[in-house]
């Protein structure tokens, strides 16, 4: 059973489907529709943003911090950021992957401290792989080499430790509940499945929302693999989608499929130039590998979600100055604006119009945090 809604000039018009009648959809731009498919509200974007009352259009970005030095005082320079956490206050965590130390600065930049104890015993991190602040305000930090999630408290108490040894995981994220969410890639012989999971608050195994498998090709090496994108919005809601569909589905707190967002994109191709940047800082392999390529990029990158529950998508699509451009959704799914931002950053976090950005090294070769303040108009 299928049917659409419409809307023109604010108000809503309603259709009945066969004894069914839809009502209370969110009113969108004349150029985004939704559909009822299999009874679940598709958004379908178009490739470019629709002004929608209400909401701003465009986004300025003003730099207003900058954390990271090449000499001098220690607690300014890093040796290799692997994460960037923001709490409400505004407080900076930056996790140094190579010399396993989380420091903390104020909101005016201000070291304040730094914690981790390095090892492979009770309370101490060998290999920090990610970081992520938890809606309770709690850092999770998952140690590769020692197979496990430390929590830590923003005053540097491990406050508890969860074995990870069975799952290899990528990414996590968690809810306001202590559900944690994760993508860990299993091998066997023939192929590497990537699943996408959820896991109750000690680590034991709910459901797994996803999985899909990349055949395993002796002597082949795929460069830019299809790989799982997921956040936590307001109210638990969790947002999943793969790189290769611009498609993103929203599940409720019970894991129910609830609304799924589409955009229409135009393919933007791998060229020559492209393979040799990504080829040029791998490591020297024997001559019977081959690297495989995709004909055209993923349309998705990365996916960030601020506070307001906006959901910000990082595409593969380049303005003309090369920059990488962010598409914008509200909480309803509805494409509204966009920005284009310099590669070398990695957007880690959005807060209360604040965007937090890593650079793994800046032209002179020094890691560093940017932040910068989110104007709107």
């Amino acid at each position: 059973m299928r049917g659409s809604i419409r809307t023109d000039g604010g108000r809503f018009f309603i259709i009945g489907l066969g004894s069914m009648v839809l009502l209370l959809l969110p009113v969108v731009g004349a150029a985004q529709k939704i559909k009822m498919e299999n009874g679940i509200p598709v958004v379908y974007n178009p490739k470019k943003p629709v002004k929608k009352a209400g909401l701003p259009s465009q986004l300025f970005l003003r730099r207003d911090l900058l954390i990271g030095e090449a000499a001098g005082d220690e607690n300014y320079v890093f040796s290799e950021l692997g994460s960037v956490q923001a709490d409400n206050e505004g407080n900076i965590y930056a996790l140094d992957s190579k010399e396993v130390k989380l420091r903390v600065f104020d909101q005016t930049g201000k070291f304040l401290r730094s914690f981790l104890r390095k090892g492979q015993g009770p309370k101490e991190v060998q290999l920090p792989a990610r970081m992520i602040m938890t809606p309770a305000e709690r850092l999770c930090i998952y140690d590769l080499a020692n197979r496990r999630l430390a929590f830590y408290s923003k005053a540097g108490e491990c406050l508890k430790e969860i074995n990870a040894a069975k799952w290899s995981f990528i990414r996590m994220r968690h809810d306001s509940r202590g559900t944690i969410y994760a993508d860990s890639l299993v091998m066997d012989i023939k192929s590497l499945v990537l699943k996408l999971m959820k896991f109750d608050p000690e680590l034991n195994l709910i459901s797994t929302i996803s999985e899909f498998a990349r055949e395993r090709r002796p002597g082949k090496v795929d460069v830019m693999p299809d790989r799982f994108v997921f956040e936590v919005a307001k109210g638990d809601r969790f947002l999943w989608g793969i790189t290769s569909k611009y498609e993103i589905h929203v599940l409720d707190p019970g894991g129910k499929l609830v609304r799924k967002i589409v955009k229409d994109f135009d393919p933007v191709k791998v060229t020559d130039k492209d393979k040799q940047e990504r080829l040029k800082d791998r490591p020297s392999v024997p001559i019977t590998v081959e690297y495989i390529f995709p004909e055209h990029f993923a349309p998705i990158y990365a996916t960030i979600i601020d506070n307001r529950g906006w959901l910000y998508v990082r595409t593969n699509e380049r303005d003309e100055k090369g920059n990488c451009v962010y598409d914008i959704f509200d909480e309803d799914g509805i494409l509204f604006s966009r920005f284009a931002h310099p590669e070398s950053e990695i957007l880690f976090q959005i807060r209360k119009n604040k965007m937090y950005f890593m650079i793994s090294e800046n032209e002179e070769g020094i890691p560093q945090i940017k932040r910068y303040a989110a104007e709107w108009k």
